[in-house]
């Protein structure tokens, strides 16, 4: 599920085996070293000391959201729901696709997933890819619009690849709040 380099694996599995230890020794009360030491890491722990090594450059540039949402808290009609659970099944299934079928020797380009939602405020666009993240077990980047757009020509640009190139190691969702006051309009430059 995760991406990660070696000193990051290095870490996740130190804060796990720590995290298990420290759990252990409340348990027992340290009576019994060898339990404590000898503690067997769960995979829950393995996995939130994975995800803890993620996104943190990119948590510089955005803002992390903690996704609460179920899909029982969405009210959708039943293809748009639909739509939402296959770009799950996407993200999932993507690891078998591009490295166990080849796909991705084949096509290096494209092993993210784009997604665009659209409506009027309101309308459950956050917590639909808080919902997203939540079945994914990743984390939610909020994009500050903010801290992109910039006055100066060229900078808005500088700014949105460094969180694309953030969001590339990130290992979860990157959510443009109100994108369309970044991505929907071009304006003229007289000088």
């Amino acid at each position: 599920r995760f991406r990660l380099v070696p000193r990051q694996i290095a870490n996740a599995a130190s804060a796990a085996v720590q995290g298990e230890r420290w759990t252990r020794a409340a348990e027992h009360e340290e009576s019994d070293l060898r339990i404590v030491r000898s503690a067997a890491v769960p995979a829950d722990r393995l996995f939130a000391a994975a995800r803890a090594q993620c996104g943190q450059e990119l948590e510089t540039l955005a803002s992390r959201l903690h996704a609460r949402q179920r899909w029982s808290d969405l009210v959708l009609p039943e293809d748009a729901l639909r739509q939402l659970q296959e770009i799950c099944q996407r993200v999932a299934g993507r690891e078998t696709v591009l490295e166990h079928w080849g796909f991705g020797a084949r096509v290096p380009r494209g092993g993210g997933v784009n997604a665009m939602f659209t409506g009027p405020s309101g309308t459950g666009k956050t917590m639909a890819a808080e919902v997203m993240a939540a079945e994914l077990g990743v984390d939610l980047f909020r994009v500050d619009l903010a801290g992109v757009v910039s006055k100066y020509i060229g900078e808005t640009e500088k700014n949105l690849d460094r969180v694309f190139a953030a969001a590339e190691d990130a290992n979860g969702i990157v959510f443009f709040d109100e994108a369309d006051a970044l991505f929907g309009q071009r304006s003229e430059v007289h000088d």
